[in-house]
Formats: structure tokens, C-alpha cells, sequence
């Protein structure tokens, strides 16, 4: 994502229950990595566009099991 959305996006991701494991700037970009509740999935595929100004790419993949809160 563009870095001038890096706040933004960070925010919604923690406010969804994410859990960031890696985040690092690569040429003018930032990537993250980590891990929200599959319920979240959906809202942020459907949010990312806005919050990342159209610039956002995201990937997604089963992680496994953990407790809910």
C-alpha cells in the first residue's frame, strides 16, 4: 500500500482483531503480514480500495486455529 495510507489501514486491520507478524517499507510501498479473524476478511477485501486510495493488493490464505475472543 501507498505509505501515506499506512495509518489508516493499520487502524482498521487492529480494529478487526489483526495481528501484524511483519511489516516492511519495499521501494515506495509498504507491505504487511499477518493475521485477522476469517469474519474480518471480507470487510477488509471490501474496504481496502478506499483505504488504501485504490493502491492496496491483498492476499489471503487459511493460518489455522486460534481462540475466539
Amino acid at each position: 500500500m501507498p505509505p501515506e495510507t499506512f495509518s489508516a489501514v493499520t487502524a482498521r486491520l487492529a480494529a478487526l482483531g489483526g495481528e501484524l507478524h511483519d511489516t516492511g517499507r519495499r521501494d515506495d510501498t509498504w507491505v504487511l503480514e499477518g493475521e485477522i479473524p476469517a469474519a474480518a476478511v471480507h470487510e477488509v477485501e471490501r474496504r481496502l480500495p478506499g483505504l488504501s486510495h485504490g493502491e492496496g493488493v491483498w492476499w489471503s490464505a487459511p493460518a489455522g486455529d486460534r481462540p475466539v475472543r
